[in-house]
């Protein structure tokens, strides 16, 4: 049965290991955690950046395992994206703070 949905990725190499994030617990109070798997977790000095709805950059830390820590700081309630940019590749996740 076909619903007619389609996926793609653009920028990568189609051998590399497909990219994935994910921010959980998605919305998240005091804290969550940024889960990087694929190809870019071998990107060297891979940072992710945090950017308000009105595409202000909020906060930025390096990546350096597959599980990074995120804290609420002074983050207002709202939607935010991460994002993570591995030269080729851009992926970025919508999350909410609570």
């Amino acid at each position: 049965f076909n619903m007619g949905c389609t996926s793609s990725t653009t920028g990568l190499d189609e051998t590399s290991e497909l990219n994935s994030i994910s921010v959980f617990p998605n919305p998240f109070t005091s804290g969550a955690t940024l889960e990087v798997s694929g190809s870019m977790l071998k990107v060297e000095g891979l940072e992710y950046r945090m950017y308000d709805v009105f595409g202000n950059l909020v906060q930025t830390e390096k990546v350096v395992s597959q599980f990074t820590k995120l804290e609420r700081g002074g983050l207002a309630n709202g939607i935010y994206i991460l994002e993570l940019n591995a030269g080729n590749a851009i992926e970025r996740i919508k999350f909410i703070v609570d």
